[in-house]
């Protein structure tokens, strides 16, 4: 008789994973790990969007020339900087694998579905957080899911891996099963969830 596999989560007890959480516009979280544009590490998260605007709405650091990945007015999938004529356009709805990040020449890049880098031009960025659900603490916040999101070092090596989740009390947050912290909507309302 075969064993029965057992499911064993990465979340601490008391956790409970969620399949995405879902920003309405104004939620975002601060993961309070610093880029600049001479940083080596990359940023992905598997997200959707839920509405086409005409606004600017992404995930990254938020300052001028700062690492992002931004589904813009002309509704492409697109890096700062330029790359807005060979930028993709996007689907509502639809899961799309971001990854962002410097090249050596210093210019912000992403790849998308892990096909094609689209390419920005150099910026001289000065030390800023990752955030998630947002561009910036004061504009350009994500209407949309996130499933997955984490930080690699030059090597692959991930520093933070956030997982959607509830916590003991109910309460939804990106747990980063590295660094062993849950991290929580520092915006106003709350993210919505769906279960795994």
């Amino acid at each position: 008789m075969m064993a029965k596999k057992v499911h064993t989560s990465p979340l601490p007890s008391g956790y409970t994973e969620c399949e995405y959480l879902v920003s309405t516009g104004t939620q975002y979280i601060n993961t309070g790990i610093a880029f600049t544009n001479s940083d080596t590490k990359s940023f992905s998260a598997i997200v959707s969007r839920d509405t086409k605007d005409n606004t600017d709405r992404g995930f990254g650091v938020a300052v001028t020339g700062g690492l992002h990945f931004v589904f813009d007015e002309g509704y492409r999938i697109r890096t700062g900087g330029g790359n807005t004529s060979t930028a993709p356009t996007y689907e509502i709805g639809q899961k799309y694998n971001i990854k962002a990040f410097y090249d050596s020449s210093k210019r912000r890049c992403i790849t998308i579905d892990e096909e094609r880098n689209y390419i920005g031009s150099a910026y001289s960025a000065s030390q800023a957080n990752l955030l998630l659900f947002a561009l910036q603490t004061s504009s350009g916040k994500w209407v949309g899911k996130c499933y997955a999101a984490f930080v690699e070092d030059a090597n692959g090596n991930k520093v933070a891996d956030f997982i959607p989740s509830l916590n003991p009390q109910g309460r939804p947050c990106m747990y980063d099963i590295v660094r062993k912290t849950p991290y929580y909507n520092i915006g106003s309302g709350e993210f919505q969830y769906k279960l795994k």
